[in-house]
């Protein structure tokens, strides 16, 4: 994810009521780019660092493909040692789930557009966001 800014917390035009943790909405920088996966771990990427598979569901054939589940939070704090990786930040995280919009989430900026009847311009924002959130998180959106 390339760096930018972008207002971090809650708005009270967010169509949720926002958390007292986050507010007030303040600027925030993230200075270097970072890397945010686009998929689950699978169950075959957890075994080959870790040795052994705590999957619950792991006897299907297509289990290696899956995604490892049953994992604590010890567990995968002991993944990030060995892989050398690290999970984003909260900035990070929220900066990467915008994906270039100013809401919340891209999906009320495309509720709003549609349910406004916004202009085109409007419509070119949120496919523009669209995209680059497919960029960051994979095909599963809209």
């Amino acid at each position: 994810v390339p760096p930018g800014t972008f207002d971090m917390g809650c708005s009270p035009a967010d169509l949720a009521p926002c958390q007292p943790q986050e507010l007030p909405v303040h600027p925030v920088t993230l200075t270097r780019p970072f890397y945010l996966g686009r998929y689950e771990l699978t169950q075959s990427q957890w075994a080959a660092a870790m040795g052994t598979n705590p999957s619950f569901f792991s006897n299907a054939p297509d289990s290696p493909n899956r995604p490892v589940e049953r994992v604590t939070g010890l567990m995968a704090a002991d993944f990030l040692v060995v892989t050398g990786l690290r999970l984003p930040t909260e900035a990070e995280w929220e900066f990467a789930y915008r994906a270039g919009t100013t809401t919340r989430c891209l999906r009320s900026t495309y509720k709003r557009t549609h349910l406004t009847r916004s202009s085109a311009s409007n419509h070119m924002k949120y496919r523009q966001a669209l995209s680059w959130a497919r960029h960051v998180h994979g095909s599963q959106l809209g």
